[in-house]
């Protein structure tokens, strides 16, 4: 995978962050998360559109122990990208125009695994820097013979 970071510490404006992705996703955009249980406001407000996969509680990561609920939520009209983005720090989340499939939940069990599984599947994504100052893209280029 070919990874591009690009740095949007100043130019945080919500214009701006949806221009880049919807010029890295013209077309379908995936948003996956592991959201907080203690976000239930936030899962409300996404509430129809966040599909649960399920829950991990993690144990290595969180103290105390926080239940995260895997899901995600198909965002065309980009109306929920930097609803995610303002919570980066605490929401785990990538963007993607691949679905992936529910098994997926099997392998994904904390936070570590959650990004690795979109780059060992070779799935095209983008995530947000935890400091929210850059967002990186891990495009998935086939080899050149």
């Amino acid at each position: 995978m070919i990874q591009y970071k690009f740095d949007i510490e100043k130019n945080r404006s919500k214009e701006i962050l949806e221009n880049i992705i919807n010029q890295l996703f013209p077309q379908k955009r995936i948003i996956y998360a592991m959201i907080p249980d203690y976000y239930d406001d936030f899962l409300l407000e996404l509430s129809p559109k966040f599909v649960t996969i399920k829950n991990i509680l993690d144990e290595k990561y969180s103290f105390p122990k926080t239940e995260y609920i895997l899901g995600y939520a198909e965002d065309e009209d980009l109306s929920l990208v930097y609803e995610f983005y303002e919570r980066a720090s605490v929401i785990p989340f990538v963007i993607a125009s691949q679905d992936i499939p529910f098994s997926a939940g099997r392998e994904i069990v904390d936070f570590e695994n959650f990004f690795d599984y979109f780059k060992t599947n070779h799935i095209s994504h983008m995530k947000i820097g935890y400091d929210q100052e850059f967002l990186t893209f891990y495009k998935n280029e086939p080899l050149q013979h």
